[in-house]
């Protein structure tokens, strides 16, 4: 059993005993294993250093009512759809049917082709962005910490159950096609674009984009993960960006050594 220590829960706001919520789920660390190689642990690379590593980024932050609410509403579902190094069932399971738009690499796949928990995807991201906010983790920088301002509280009741999914929140998945982003992770972090702050979260195949606000330009508005009648997903190789962004961070790292 984890170790708790009383406190407030960010969710539900009672006093309880917290436990050591992890900021990805513990999961994932576990699917970044290689098992076959004399370090199994995960490369962490950061702007700073690039090191192999058996620690997991936790806080004492949720009650463990509310980490069960987390598990049932979308953890346990994602972990049965994310690449588990051998097979990816979402991407499988949108390459039975004919895509409604495909452009290149780039496919979109639109209800009612698809049957996927649409729910349980937009909860997953949610909580993790949100508890990425609620929350100044040990390991993220802070110029890239996710910040959600006055829209943690609609998010929280809605995490919680007391309330509907909220206003000017818009949510895009990709599901990332090329193998280095399927075997990859990043925790949530922030970025401009064309003037405008987007949250992203990589996981195993699965990149999440988060935009809040009313001044989230129109063509992010069409969102994918909305209402229903108008959802959609969009298959990409992705792979590029993962490596731009690893030489990024190299680039950074040696600049200050």
């Amino acid at each position: 059993m984890s170790p708790t220590r009383v406190g407030t829960c960010k969710l539900c706001l009672r006093s309880s005993a917290l436990q050591r919520s992890h900021l990805l789920p513990s999961f994932v660390y576990k699917l970044l294993r290689e098992p076959g190689l004399p370090n199994p642990n995960p490369i962490v690379v950061t702007n700073r250093a690039e090191y192999p590593s058996s620690q997991q980024t936790t806080a004492y932050l949720l009650c463990r009512t509310c980490e069960d609410l987390f598990s049932k509403n979308g953890e346990k579902y994602i972990r049965q759809q994310v690449f588990d190094g051998k097979r990816f069932p979402l991407l499988e399971r949108l390459r039975t049917v004919r895509p409604s738009q495909a452009k290149g690499k780039l496919f979109i796949y639109r209800e009612p082709a698809i049957e996927v928990d649409w729910e349980r995807l937009r909860y997953f991201a949610l909580s993790i962005f949100w508890r990425a906010s609620v929350h100044q983790w040990q390991r993220v920088p802070l110029d890239n910490w996710v910040r959600l301002g006055p829209y943690e509280e609609p998010m929280r009741n809605y995490l919680v159950g007391t309330a509907p999914f909220p206003q000017y929140i818009y949510l895009r998945l990709i599901l990332c096609a090329g193998l280095l982003a399927q075997g990859a992770a990043q925790e949530p972090l922030t970025s401009l674009k064309q003037g405008f702050r987007v949250h992203e979260l990589t996981m195993r195949g699965l990149l999440f984009y988060l935009a809040v606000g009313r001044s989230v330009p129109s063509e992010f508005k069409q969102v994918g993960l909305g209402e229903q009648g108008d959802r959609f997903l969009i298959v990409d190789d992705h792979d590029e960006t993962i490596i731009r962004r690893y030489s990024a961070m190299k680039r950074q790292h040696s600049s200050t050594t």
